[in-house]
């Protein structure tokens, strides 16, 4: 059964723990982003640490990893801001399918793996880039996430439970004018459905002027 008018605890309920939800996605990002941010730092130093040392040429690993980091971080952050997320999408038309010999990753084992890579080294490069970026995408998207959040800033989550209790009792979507209530206006009224609308509650036309319930929050209510 829908949920209705009188049930507004349990809405409010829903609402905040989904609300409770994205800031746990977003830390966990966070959390989780910043040392994968350090992957790419790390092989690259590694590769440089190991390359100098048949030339007789012995390194500090923690230096040569501090400036790599120093180079590679501002790097890798700026280019994901720049992609938003889309990096390997953008490069794909740059890509050409790594040679037969590539099998050697897995049948010729450390030689065939090298074989493989240096001979496609600007589909390598492109890959390895994607992988390094894992980190750093978490950290840009979940500031992103944040940063949209604050369009929500001063959402009354009462009035948000009352907006999902009336538009369940619909089918079709609402004009937004027909939600406002006699000491509301629409710019009043706009944070709060930010708030859903941020939150996957419901969806809203182009010109802001009609909302309707989204079919996975409908689901859910109907729990």
């Amino acid at each position: 059964m829908l949920v209705g008018v009188d049930d507004s605890a349990r809405l409010i309920r829903l609402l905040r723990q989904r609300g409770s939800l994205f800031h746990v996605k977003t830390l966990f990002m966070i959390l989780l982003g910043l040392p994968a941010s350090l992957l790419g730092p790390v092989v690259v130093a590694t590769l440089y640490w190991l390359a100098a040392m048949p030339w007789g040429y012995s390194f500090d690993w923690m230096t040569v990893f501090g400036w790599t980091a120093l180079v590679m971080l501002p790097a890798l952050y700026i280019l994901e801001i720049r992609t938003k997320g889309n990096y390997l999408s953008e490069r794909v038309d740059e890509m050409t399918p790594l040679p037969p010999i590539a099998r050697g990753i897995f049948t010729l084992g450390e030689f065939g793996a090298i074989a493989a890579l240096a001979t496609n080294p600007r589909t390598t490069s492109t890959l390895f880039t994607e992988v390094f970026l894992f980190g750093p995408r978490l950290v840009v998207d979940a500031i992103r996430q944040l940063r949209l959040r604050m369009y929500a800033r001063g959402a009354d989550v009462k009035r948000a439970a009352s907006i999902l209790a009336t538009l369940t009792e619909l089918h079709d979507g609402i004009p937004t004018e027909d939600l406002l209530r006699a000491n509301e206006s629409a710019r009043t009224l706009a944070p709060t459905l930010a708030y859903l609308a941020f939150h996957d509650w419901i969806g809203v036309g182009n010109s802001g002027g009609k909302v309707w319930l989204l079919s996975d929050a409908r689901r859910v209510l109907e729990r």
